[in-house]
């Protein structure tokens, strides 16, 4: 019976659970030797005590965090067996809260619970920007302005700091600064602080740019300009030197008229920037004489050696020829003598110079052109006039073979033998010359083709082509003439090798062609073959004498039974008794039926006929 006196077993034993503390009966009846019915009964108090604990962790206080996991640590329990009821609702060991508060869960095993209670505490940190470092001459206020964006600042507190000293009293969350230096602010909200800084330098680039260097003769002053593009150029002091030695100059512009360094050093309140310029003399006055030339001299040379740039009135010039001074001291010079001419010119202070060299004219541009084949069936014109000079001022002097010409005195000669042909042109002080041969041709072309095989009752025409005009033909036999035959075609009767030569003029040219027996002489059909050695008889079925005259447009061979064995298109000397898979062909007698391409005038349209193969040995 439980503590109400309710039923719960009749078992000897009992499983219980109870809720917290509960008192149990046992009740046992039985009947004794007396009959008598005896009842005995005794209780017990059961009190449930957990043996297992829950952890939530310490309080959070947490900053710049939108969410925290809170999870229920069960020690020395089970926690697969365990059931968690949070504040929240939810039944999981682990929630996420994501707002301030206290958060409490039951944890029960086996009907014991155990209650715990956490409290977290979200929180933002100030969010704000000093900005990037920078530089400052402090010529305009400069204001650092922490102020959260996150919150109202008049809710946080600022501790500002320079160089890692504390400024006494600077509280509010803007600070008006007037030094250089590292500047620091702590901003606290709560229990939540942030920190940023800010590094302020002076500022030496006040902008000013003197400009490049460069090279120059101070044909007019040079104004230099430090002028700074920042700041205040009211407040600007200046200091200028020139090659270290200070300048009375102290305002922004300068007018330079030496060469050397100028360097400049600008002030505006704490700033200083600097700059400088270096100009060289100009060693490059555009002095140009030109490129060296040859000349003849027909008329003076002018050389000009005027500078670019500059007052000529203001430059010296000083000439010389191959090394030797000469007299003439102006811009101009008129040459009248090979050699090396140089000028020095010199412009405040810039030198510059040049040189051109002018030598004999060894090329007037005399050409009689290349060697030349000639048949003299045309004349051949020489042409020596120069591409130089004036012709009426020039002389022509003409050669034979090494022999100077009488009377050739002009500037074309006509040539009208095989020789070297020369000739000297001169005008003032230069001279050119050219040679020329000419000689015969021996290789007019001339061509008969190739070498002819013939029968025996055939007649073969031999032609002579030739891209020569106004030839004439000569032919020959075995080298004999024969006479009469004087035509670009022949009417070969005989084997031998005939012989064609051209002539036009005083050149010829000659080809030759041999016209010969094929090797089956008599130009029939073989009846009989032995190509059981191959020793170079009766071995093929030679029938290129067919095919060259009428063309073999299709050869079949047939064996008794009438059955093809061997066939072949454009057939020349292809079949030694073999298959068409080149397997040997018994000893036999054997068909063949030969169709031409072309009328035969002997066997007209298509041949036949049988051939004797013999594989045995007399």
């Amino acid at each position: 019976l439980d503590s109400n006196g309710d039923f719960i077993s009749n078992d000897p034993t009992i499983n219980v659970c109870p809720d917290g503390e509960e008192t149990y009966t046992a009740q046992i009846t039985y009947t004794n030797c007396n009959g008598d019915v005896v009842v005995l009964t005794d209780e017990v108090t059961v009190t449930l005590v957990a043996t297992f604990s829950v952890d939530l962790g310490e309080d959070q206080e947490l900053c710049d965090e939108t969410s925290y996991d809170i999870t229920a640590e069960v020690i020395d329990g089970n926690p697969d067996d365990a059931t968690f009821e949070w504040s929240t609702g939810e039944d999981t060991q682990t929630i996420t809260v994501t707002s301030s508060g206290d958060y409490s869960v039951d944890v029960t095993i086996d009907g014991c619970t155990v209650t715990q209670t956490i409290n977290v505490l979200l929180e933002e940190s100030p969010v704000f920007d000093l900005g990037e470092d920078f530089s400052t001459c402090f010529e305009l206020e400069v204001l650092l302005d922490a102020s959260p964006s996150n919150m109202d600042p008049a809710n946080a507190t600022y501790e500002w700091s320079l160089d890692g000293n504390i400024i006494p009293g600077e509280i509010a969350p803007t600070l008006i600064i007037t030094q250089l230096g590292t500047y620091s602010v702590i901003v606290t909200a709560g229990n939540c602080s942030s920190e940023d800084s800010i590094i302020i330098n002076p500022s030496n680039d006040l902008g000013v740019e003197l400009g490049e260097g460069y090279n120059t003769c101070f044909v007019d002053p040079i104004i230099l300009d430090a002028t700074p593009a920042i700041g205040d150029i009211n407040a600007a002091t200046y200091e200028w030197s020139l090659d270290g030695v200070i300048l009375p100059d102290t305002t922004a512009t300068l007018e330079a008229t030496e060469h050397g360094t100028y360097f400049v050093s600008v002030t505006i309140g704490v700033c200083i920037d600097t700059d400088n310029t270096t100009f060289t003399p100009s060693n490059d006055l555009g002095i140009d004489l030109g490129n060296d030339f040859e000349t003849c001299f027909n008329t003076p040379v002018f050389l000009d050696a005027s500078p670019s740039i500059g007052d000529p009135n203001d430059t010296t010039f000083e000439w010389s020829l191959d090394g030797v001074l000469l007299a003439d001291t102006t811009a101009t010079l008129d040459a009248t003598e090979h050699g090396t001419y140089s000028v020095t010119v010199n412009l405040n202070g810039c030198i510059d110079s040049d040189n051109i060299t002018l030598t004999p004219l060894g090329d007037l541009g005399v050409d009689l052109g290349g060697d030349q084949e000639t048949c003299f069936d045309d004349p051949v014109i020489l042409d020596a006039t120069p591409t130089l000079g004036d012709p009426a001022d020039t002389t022509y002097v003409w050669s034979f073979d090494g022999v100077e010409i009488a009377d050739e005195t002009s500037p074309t000669l006509n040539a009208t033998q095989y020789g070297i042909y020369s000739v000297v042109v001169s005008f003032g002080d230069c001279t050119d010359g050219d040679s020329m041969t000419t000689f015969g041709r021996d290789d007019l072309f001339v061509t008969l083709g190739n070498n002819v095989q013939t029968c025996p009752d055939m007649s073969v025409t031999l032609a002579a082509i030739t891209d020569e005009e106004d030839v004439t033909y000569q032919w020959s036999l075995d080298d004999t003439v024969m006479e009469n035959e004087t035509s670009a075609t022949l009417e070969a009767s005989e084997v031998g090798t005939y012989t064609v030569t051209i002539r036009t003029g005083e050149c010829t040219g000659s080809s030759s062609v041999e016209v010969y027996y094929y090797d089956n002489e008599n130009c029939v059909i073989s009846q009989g073959l032995s190509p059981h050695n191959y020793d170079g008889l009766n071995d093929y079925l030679d029938l290129r004498f067919l095919d060259d005259r009428s063309g073999i447009s299709n050869f079949q061979v047939f064996n008794r039974l009438g059955t093809i064995v061997f066939d072949r298109t454009s057939y020349r000397r292809e079949w030694t008794g073999q298959s068409n898979e080149d397997k040997i062909l018994p000893t036999g007698t054997y068909y063949y039926v030969i169709d031409f391409v072309s009328e035969d005038p002997v066997y007209g349209n298509q041949a036949t006929g049988w051939i004797y193969v013999n594989r045995e040995e007399n």
